[in-house]
């Protein structure tokens, strides 16, 4: 595969290419975003790497190679050692379905490989609930594109119900009707 464009276009093609590729991709990206997370607490903490490895009795050498070590071999225990010296421990590992994560990786591929990035993106992919005007803009199709008129408050209510909404709104009348009629001329008026 020969590279065009930009880094995130050949990402992109990449994780379209074929599934063993775009796994290799994402476990790659994953290990390496794990030792750059432990490179980074260890500086936030204000450690050098001798100070560190004097926290954990190695010598430096040992944390140089554990902070290039990116192709993961450093072991769950040791990851979590290195943490709690630097004054941190993981709070949360999610697991996600593979098709997912290549999907959002492929969306943008810049964006960061954490779980708040990916739950975010996730959460903008579903369906939002339906409001009370759109619930009734469902019930009743208008062909002029138009909010359908409440002409009394017992049709207004009855549509609510029957769009099975809470019918308090019915309970405050002159707000809904008001706020109907100002929403179709493009005014609200409490």
């Amino acid at each position: 595969m020969e590279p065009t464009g930009t880094i995130e276009d050949s990402i992109r093609e990449l994780l379209g290419s074929d599934d063993e590729a775009a796994r290799a991709y994402l476990k790659e990206s994953f290990l390496s975003e794990a030792i750059l997370t432990l490179f980074h607490a260890r500086r936030d903490a204000g450690l050098t790497q001798a100070q560190l490895a004097a926290r954990l009795g190695v010598k430096q050498p040992t944390i140089a190679r554990l902070e290039r070590d990116f192709s993961g071999s450093v072991t769950l225990r040791r990851y979590v050692e290195v943490a709690l010296a630097c004054g941190v421990i993981p709070l949360d590992l999610a697991l996600v379905p593979v098709e997912q994560l290549k999907q959002f990786a492929q969306e943008d591929p810049g964006a960061e490989k954490t779980a708040a990035a990916f739950n975010a993106w996730l959460a903008a992919r579903q369906p939002m609930p339906l409001t009370a005007v759109e619930a009734l803009q469902t019930s009743a199709p208008n062909t002029a594109n138009e909010l359908p008129k409440a002409t009394s408050t017992t049709s207004a209510a009855n549509k609510i119900a029957g769009a099975g909404l809470d019918t308090e709104v019915a309970a405050q009348p002159s707000l809904w009707s008001t706020n109907v009629a100002g929403m179709q001329s493009g005014v609200f008026a409490a």
